[in-house]
């Protein structure tokens, strides 16, 4: 949680960055201030599936990096921190990351950046949900950064609910058979795979 990440960080502890980070952008991307309703969800599917596939240490170190340098350019964590555990001292959060935290954490965001992020994870997030949980902590371990998030969408699209058979067979090899391989070649080989 936000909360013991602040008293974490602010007692001097160690604290996951990475988590934090996350969590204040998926936080900020849930805001009214930048989405519309329609592309929260999305976006919490996508940070949701990040969290799970981080924790199930199923992120390429590529993806990691990547997320590190979008997280660290779009949000001043222990900016954040320090607000969120001054806030937390007035009693004003009550248990609950409320409207008044989410405008506290907007000071420590970079608005510029965060949009250009949250784009890219909008659509990853689409991309996903279209997947489902399992099929989505596979697929993301095959992502090495904003152009294979671009390319998982457009194979996506293509394949529709093949797209997991494909990366099972093919691994990250399905960027580049996308235009060879056609559905119903992967509904073949999965009948010959049974």
């Amino acid at each position: 949680s936000l909360l013991r990440a602040a008293d974490a960080y602010n007692d001097g502890r160690a604290i996951d960055r990475f988590d934090a980070s996350l969590g204040l952008v998926g936080l900020v991307l849930t805001g009214a201030t930048l989405l519309s309703a329609g592309a929260a969800a999305p976006a919490k599917a996508s940070v949701a599936a990040i969290k799970t596939a981080k924790r199930a240490d199923a992120l390429s170190p590529g993806m990691l990096r990547y997320l590190k340098s979008n997280l660290n350019k779009s949000v001043d964590v222990e900016q954040a921190l320090k607000l969120i555990r001054a806030e937390s001292k007035k009693g004003w959060l009550a248990g609950a990351l409320g409207p008044r935290i989410q405008r506290v954490i907007n000071k420590s965001v970079d608005q510029k950046q965060i949009r250009a992020f949250s784009d890219e994870l909008i659509e990853l997030g689409k991309t996903l949900e279209k997947a489902g949980l399992e099929n989505s902590l596979y697929l993301v371990k095959h992502l090495d950064g904003a152009q294979d998030m671009a390319r998982l969408t457009r194979v996506t699209k293509a394949m529709g609910p093949e797209t997991a058979l494909s990366f099972r067979l093919f691994g990250k090899g399905s960027f580049r058979f996308l235009t060879k391989i056609s559905k119903s070649g992967l509904r073949l080989t999965r009948a010959l795979r049974l």
